[in-house]
């Protein structure tokens, strides 16, 4: 995988020059190619804390989140890994480019999504995460058959959070995806309060969030 890094002072060159490697650069009379991707668990460690949730609190709302038992210490840090498909060819399909996702209450690291013209798809957020300051704009593979993509660490997990009013009860992974189009893998992952170990994080199937697009 081809790790770059894009400071804001960057980016319009960037963008000149992201064609390269790329799968299709969208242009007047280019065909049109369907993209999905399918991003997986940044955990460091694969036990999951609470299924499918808002907050992990009684009375359990539905959320599009998954808590993961990522600690300050041991498991500390979190990647980004996805599973790229496109109609045809293989190469980079998209950008994953880091932003710092904190509100005032809460810690949060997070990556917006581009499609190969830049446009916005949506984003991955980490909360309760330290953004880290070397975190990449990562390209994104795919193929007919599906690329993994794995790269980081994007941030940290946090000892201790902003504000008494950010609800937690102690140190972990909330991941969640935001923007309409983004879907839940609730076949392999239970909703809250259920808990588990063992997932594979890298597997094409044990993906948590999927979008899709076409251009």
């Amino acid at each position: 995988m081809t790790r770059i890094f894009v400071t804001p002072a960057l980016l319009l060159l960037f963008v000149a020059g992201m064609a390269i490697g790329a799968l299709t650069a969208p242009g007047a009379g280019a065909a049109q190619y369907t993209y999905f991707l399918y991003v997986n668990p940044g955990a460091s460690t694969n036990l999951l804390t609470c299924g499918w949730h808002d907050v992990c609190e009684h009375p359990y709302n539905w959320g599009n989140a998954l808590d993961w038992g990522n600690d300050p210490y041991t498991n500390r840090y979190v990647y980004w890994r996805s599973w790229g498909v496109a109609d045809s060819g293989s190469g980079t399909m998209a950008y994953a480019s880091p932003y710092d996702a904190s509100s005032q209450r809460c810690y949060g690291a997070g990556a917006h999504v581009f499609d190969l013209a830049w446009q916005w798809k949506g984003s991955v957020a980490w909360l309760h995460t330290l953004l880290s300051p070397s975190a990449p704009t990562i390209s994104i593979d795919g193929s007919w058959a599906g690329a993994f993509t794995s790269g980081g660490p994007m941030g940290t997990t946090v000892a201790s959070e902003k504000s008494i009013d950010c609800r937690w009860t102690a140190p972990h992974l909330h991941q969640y995806s935001t923007a309409a189009g983004w879907f839940a893998n609730t076949e392999v992952y239970p909703p809250a309060p259920s808990g588990g170990t063992g997932y594979n994080l890298s597997a094409f199937g044990n993906w948590q969030n999927r979008t899709t697009w076409t251009n």
